[in-house]
């Protein structure tokens, strides 16, 4: 056989071996593109850890066989997220286990490096604190010294080193979790520093956050004390998160270019600093989107106010969620300096250790024209959390917040029935003409309200009433409504419930029926249906003296959205103060069921009663995720 003869059988053969293995194995005939596509399925969710295993993707794709290793090694997208979290080394009888584990975790950075290419690497690392005595004691009696700090801190540099500071460059995210900031001395003080050109998300995690290179005693301090600059130059960084911990008898503030304030868009800083401190740095963030601060009052004397040019305040023009906890009692005359056009989300907290301080919010005269309390004109959710409430400064709030959709308090009011009689809808009494309702109906988008009610060493608040809160919901919703007209078809097993102005809501004493109502005389919100009170017969007046009378809700306002969902929670021990919401939320129940409504499907209006710890419903506990 001539070689153009071998040539095409060997051709032929390879064409035929293909086909055979096409047949056995289809997947070898998509196009790479669409392989790579189904490998995308194959990873974690976005909200699971990424860690180097052989039973998960990518690393499982490309034990399969030498095509899809191909294909998955090829495919920079498949490698852009890494987390390294060795919880093994928690405790270490050796820093053998230690010396391993970071030339482990080396080579898996370094394999996901290269293969993740120029796309940047979204890297999340746990540096554990190994907890250990000094010795330690085997099966033989035999004692031996466990590894020391420093010896730790050595071994954390033999990863810190080659990874963090070397390859800075090629981080798209960032997140650094630790006990200790000695271990990552090397990366935010060290001498060779790369620039970080593709970082654009930064979360630093830890119990202190090392301000300098020395170990923050000013005592201590040298002529060669530099603060930490690292992150002072990363041109794509949008996103900062430092979440620690600091303790000191005054609020740390931060170096003034500890990061490229001007490009940031959204912040997160959970150590207090001074309020002063803020006014400086916010001032330098006009794209600040969403911001997450802590505030404390600074014994520091140089520590003053900056000088505002121009306006006189200080604008943040594109600032849509501003969340502030306050770590002492400090009047909301702070934001008198801040101006929030677009602010759409606010959430105002007090630390849980300084106990519930008030906040005066409403400054006489009522606020000015030119007031941040016209950026509460945007809000869609406002969130008040552990803090004393006056009611009426919370109204003057309120009455701003025109198109308000969301509304949680964790707080403690002075005066409850003020506040929720405020929050009743009243249509213009025996009027159907929507024009001659009474004025703009306070929170006329409202859709949502949680409410916690705070029991003080189990003694209920004199001024809560059960009536007042079901007028709200009846007043706001025509679900509440249609369940509170049926509470009179239902056996009362309980003392008849009191109305928000002192009437019953039905009443039955030898016989005798009136017109009974919920709410107040002038503009009542619930009233019974016409009775007839000459019955033709004593019969029929023996039968109807024994039946309730049909209580009737006026049909809510049309100036307002109907609300959707209202949750009230409290520490109460027992439930005997809340037997008309407890009816209501059977009533509810029963009015779904009624209607066929699965449970498993969202409802027209919902309602719920929980007993619950402060701690455990507490909104400030919870990390807000926009990474």
């Amino acid at each position: 056989m001539n070689s153009m003869g071998r040539t095409q059988a060997a051709e032929t053969a390879s064409e035929v071996s293909w086909l055979a293995l096409s047949k056995a194995y289809p997947f070898r005939t998509l196009p790479v593109e669409i392989v790579n596509e189904i490998f995308l399925h194959c990873l974690p969710s976005s909200d699971e850890e990424f860690q180097p295993m052989p039973s998960k993707a990518p690393l499982l794709l490309c034990h399969v066989s030498s095509y899809w290793r191909s294909a998955a090694m090829g495919d920079p997208r498949l490698w852009r997220r890494l987390t390294l979290s060795p919880k093994r080394l928690l405790h270490l009888a050796s820093i053998e286990p230690l010396s391993r584990a970071a030339q482990q975790m080396v080579d898996q950075a370094y394999m996901w490096l290269a293969n993740v290419k120029d796309l940047g690497l979204e890297l999340d690392i746990t540096i554990p604190h190994s907890h250990s005595s000094s010795t330690v004691t085997d099966q033989d009696g035999v004692v031996s010294q466990r590894p020391t700090f420093p010896d730790i801190i050595d071994q954390w540099r033999s990863f810190v080193m080659p990874v963090l500071v070397k390859q800075a460059g090629r981080f798209k995210a960032l997140q650094l979790n630790y006990s200790f900031p000695a271990v990552l001395h090397s990366f935010f003080f060290g001498e060779e520093q790369d620039v970080l050109s593709k970082l654009e998300s930064l979360t630093i995690k830890g119990d202190q956050l090392q301000i300098s290179n020395t170990d923050g005693d000013p005592s201590n301090m040298s002529k060669h004390w530099v603060p930490i600059q690292r992150f002072a130059v990363a041109p794509r960084l949008t996103k900062a998160a430092i979440l620690v911990k600091n303790k000191s008898p005054f609020p740390h503030q931060l170096p003034g270019n500890f990061l490229p304030w001007p490009q940031l868009t959204h912040l997160m800083i959970t150590m207090p600093c001074s309020g002063s401190f803020w006014k400086r740095i916010l001032q330098l963030c006009p794209n600040l989107m969403a911001a997450y601060i802590n505030i404390e009052h600074s014994v520091v004397p140089e520590d003053c106010d900056p000088f505002f040019p121009g306006t006189g305040h200080i604008d943040l023009p594109r600032l849509k969620t501003l969340d502030v906890t306050f770590h002492d009692e400090f009047a909301s005359a702070y934001f008198d300096d801040f101006r929030f056009p677009v602010l759409n989300h606010l959430l105002v907290a007090c630390d849980f250790g300084s106990g519930f301080p008030t906040l005066t919010w409403v400054h006489p005269p009522l606020p000015r024209n030119d007031s941040c309390f016209l950026g509460l004109r945007t809000l869609i959710s406002l969130t008040l959390s552990y803090q004393n409430m006056n009611e009426a400064d919370l109204l003057a709030i309120l009455r701003q917040a025109v198109q308000l959709q969301e509304l949680i308090l964790d707080s403690y009011l002075g005066d409850h029935k003020t506040f929720f009689q405020a929050l009743v809808v009243k249509p213009h009494h025996g009027s159907s003409d929507p024009s001659l309702e009474i004025a703009q109906p306070m929170l006329p988008q409202l859709q949502v309200f949680k409410f916690f009610l705070e029991y003080a060493s189990d003694v209920p608040p004199t001024t809560f009433d059960e009536e007042d809160f079901l007028a709200m919901m009846a007043s706001r919703s025509e679900v509440a409504r249609a369940v509170v007209n049926r509470f009179a078809e239902e056996p009362e097993t309980e003392s008849k419930p009191q109305a928000a102005g002192g009437a019953e809501l039905a009443k039955e004493e030898n016989g005798d029926e009136k017109d009974a109502v919920m709410g107040d005389g002038a503009g009542a919100l619930i009233s019974s249906s016409t009775v007839d009170s000459n019955p033709a017969s004593t019969e029929s007046s023996s039968l109807h003296a024994k039946r309730v009378a049909r209580l009737e809700v006026p049909p809510i306002s049309s100036l307002i959205t109907p609300i959707q969902q209202v949750e009230i929670s409290t520490n109460a021990e027992e439930s005997s103060g809340f037997k008309q919401l407890e009816r209501f939320d059977r009533g509810l129940e029963k009015y779904n069921k009624d209607r066929g409504i699965p449970e498993q499907e969202p409802a027209q209006f919902s309602f719920l009663l929980e007993f619950s710890n402060p701690s455990d419903w507490a909104l400030q506990d919870s990390e807000p995720q926009w990474f």
